[in-house]
C-alpha cells in the first residue's frame, strides 16, 4: 500500500533545472517541505534565486503567509534527498537511458511506499519504469512551464503503474491547486505537447513557403483564437461554431466535408539552414532586443493578468484559482 495523499508532507525533487526549480517554488508555496537534489552543488544558488523570483509572481495570484510556506533544502546527495520523501518528482533531461538509470536509482533509495513521478515531456512511462524496484508506483507527472503558474499536469501511466499510484498522484496534484489530466493511452508527447508540435510544424511550413513571417504567425494567434484558448478549447469552440446543431452538424455538414482538403501540411518539414535562419531572424525581430529573462517576466505577468481576469467571471483557470483560494482560506493559510 502506498502512502495516502494526506501523509505527503515532504517532496523530494531529483533535478533542479528550470522545471525542478519551478516545482520547488510551487510546492513550498503550498506548505510542503522540499528536499531538492542536484549532483552539481553550484546549482544551489540558482535554485534559491529562481524560487525567490517565482514567489513574487505567485503572490500576484495567492499571497501565502511566509510562516505557512514549506522549507526548501538543497543537497547533492540523492540518498539524502530521498530518505524522508513522501512523494518524488524527478526532473532530469528527457534522455531515455538517463531516465531509466535515474528512476532505478530513485526506486532503490526512496521508501518503497511512495509514488515516483517523472516530469518527462515526451517519454513513455513503460520505458522508464522497466528497471525500477516496485515499478507499479512509477508514472509521468508532466507539468507546463512555468509550473508555478500553469495549473495543468498530465498524468501518464505505464503498463505496470497501479491504479492506486494514479489515484494518489491525481489527489496530490489537485491538493496543490493544479489541474491533473489523465492521458488515457500511453503515447509519446502526451496530449498538450502533441497539439503544440502539430501547430509548430505547420508554422515552419508557412515560414518556409513564404506564406508568413514568425511575427505574422504569432499575430494571427494572439489576436484571434489565442485569446479564446485561455478559457475555451478547440473542441468546444467548433461545437459552438455550428450553431444549435453543435458538433454533430459541424462534422456532418460542410465543415466536416473539408477535413481532407489541403488546409494543413501536418508532416514536419526538413530543417534546412534557410528555414532555420528565417525562424531565427524572424523571432529576433519580434523580441525587439529584449533578453530572454525580460520576455519571461512579461509572459508571467500576462498569464497572471489573464488568470486574475478569468477569476472575476469564475471560469476556466480563474475558477480553479477561486476554488484554491477558498480551500486555502478554510485552512487558514490566507485571509479574506
Amino acid at each position: 500500500m502506498l502512502r495516502d495523499v494526506s501523509s505527503i508532507k515532504t517532496v523530494a525533487l531529483a533535478g533542479t533545472g528550470t522545471i525542478g526549480a519551478a516545482w520547488a517554488a510551487k510546492l513550498t508555496n503550498r506548505g510542503l517541505n522540499v528536499i531538492a537534489f542536484d549532483k552539481d552543488p553550484c546549482s544551489k544558488d540558482r535554485l534559491f534565486k529562481a524560487v525567490e523570483t517565482a514567489e513574487l509572481k505567485m503572490n500576484s495570484l495567492i499571497a501565502v503567509a511566509p510562516e505557512n510556506k514549506g522549507m526548501l533544502v538543497f543537497t547533492d546527495s540523492l540518498e539524502e534527498a530521498l530518505e524522508k520523501a513522501d512523494y518524488v518528482q524527478e526532473n532530469a533531461p528527457d534522455v531515455l537511458s538517463l531516465k531509466i538509470d535515474l528512476i532505478e536509482r530513485i526506486s532503490r533509495l526512496a521508501p518503497p511506499d511512495v509514488v515516483i513521478a517523472s516530469s518527462s515531456s515526451n517519454l513513455k512511462p513503460t520505458d522508464i519504469q522497466k528497471n525500477a524496484l516496485y515499478p507499479e508506483r512509477v508514472l509521468i507527472g508532466h507539468p507546463f512551464n512555468p509550473v508555478y503558474i500553469c495549473p495543468l499536469v498530465e498524468i501518464v501511466c505505464g503498463e505496470k503503474t497501479s491504479a492506486e499510484a494514479y489515484d494518489i498522484a491525481y489527489a496530490f496534484y489537485s491538493s496543490i491547486g493544479m489541474k491533473p489530466l489523465r492521458v488515457q493511452k500511453e503515447v509519446e508527447g502526451y496530449i498538450a505537447n502533441r497539439l503544440q508540435e502539430a501547430m509548430w510544424r505547420e508554422i515552419l511550413y508557412l515560414v518556409r513557403d513564404g506564406v508568413a513571417t514568425p511575427k505574422d504567425i504569432d499575430s494571427a494567434i494572439i489576436y484571434s483564437f489565442g485569446i479564446r484558448l485561455a478559457f475555451m478549447g478547440t473542441c468546444l469552440t467548433f461545437h459552438l461554431s455550428a450553431g444549435e446543431g453543435g458538433m454533430d452538424s459541424y462534422l456532418h455538414g460542410p465543415f466536416g466535408a473539408t477535413i481532407k482538403d489541403p488546409l494543413s501540411y501536418l508532416i514536419g518539414p526538413d530543417l534546412t539552414e534557410d528555414l532555420i535562419e528565417k525562424m531565427i531572424s524572424g523571432v529576433g525581430e519580434m523580441t525587439e532586443g529584449k533578453a530572454v529573462a525580460e520576455l519571461a517576466e512579461i509572459r508571467d505577468d500576462c498569464m497572471i493578468a489573464i488568470i486574475n481576469a478569468l477569476s472575476g467571471v469564475n471560469y476556466a483557470a480563474g475558477k480553479l484559482l477561486n476554488e484554491e483560494k477558498a480551500v486555502l482560506t478554510q485552512k487558514g493559510l490566507i485571509k479574506e
